[in-house]
């Protein structure tokens, strides 16, 4: 845990047990990886990684399979917002994201082709721009 918040402060410690003591022994998570809906799922993901879980991995691997079920053939995916999702994918470091990150490449680089620059785009092209580099 001290890696997460670089602390080994026992109220630290015991206050990040306590926040995430639910996480894992949530019924719809353990069964699809997958939380309430699809904004939901993505946070769940990213803050799963992070956290001193067992079988993270396994269960965030099997919860991006509704990923894939929900592609709509152009680099996006239905339910899922896309740059919140591509964001997500970045942090996973697993397979199954780099497959995903991979599926985006042609929504990314139609993304970078046509935006027009301002305080959001630019945001976003640095993300694709990562994401790209990582979908190699």
């Amino acid at each position: 845990m001290s890696w997460l918040l670089n602390s080994t402060d026992p109220l630290v410690v015991e206050a990040y047990n306590r926040a995430t003591s639910w996480m894992p022994e949530t019924a719809d998570f353990q069964q699809s990886g997958t939380f309430c809906c699809a904004r939901c799922s993505l946070a769940f993901w990213r803050n799963y990684k992070v956290g001193n879980f067992l079988n993270k991995d396994a269960l965030i691997t099997k919860g991006l399979q509704a990923l894939t079920d929900n592609r709509l053939g152009d680099g996006t995916w239905r339910r899922f917002p896309f740059y919140y999702a591509v964001y997500t994918l970045m942090d996973l470091n697993l397979d199954a994201a780099q497959a995903e990150l991979k599926y985006a490449r042609p929504a990314m680089e139609k993304f970078m082709k046509k935006t027009r620059l301002n305080a959001y785009s630019q945001r976003r092209t640095a993300i694709f721009q990562k994401a790209l580099e990582l979908a190699n």
